[in-house]
């Protein structure tokens, strides 16, 4: 007879934020352990901090985190949207 048990797997998750420079493929990459608007802004403020010198264009999703009414552009950083529904963009 095959012994049963009570078994609970935990798993734990993260999320990588990250982008990419097409043109010499410099890469910048925080990992953080959730997808919000809170998080959002720590990428944004580090990735402000990693490049002043320059303005910098970031190509985003409409995710809820990267709309979020409470996060602060730094002056750096611009954000262009995808159109809703576009898999031609994926």
């Amino acid at each position: 007879m095959k012994p049963q048990g009570v078994t609970q797997y935990e798993r734990g998750g993260c999320w990588l934020y990250g982008s990419i420079d097409p043109d010499c493929g410099d890469a910048f990459w925080l990992i953080l352990p959730q997808l919000n608007a809170a998080n959002m802004q720590i990428f944004l403020d580090e990735f402000a901090k990693a490049y002043p010198d320059s303005f910098n264009i970031l190509l985003m999703d409409n995710a809820g985190a990267h709309t979020a009414q409470s996060l602060r552009i730094p002056e750096n950083i611009g954000l262009l949207f995808q159109p809703p529904r576009c898999p031609e963009l994926d």
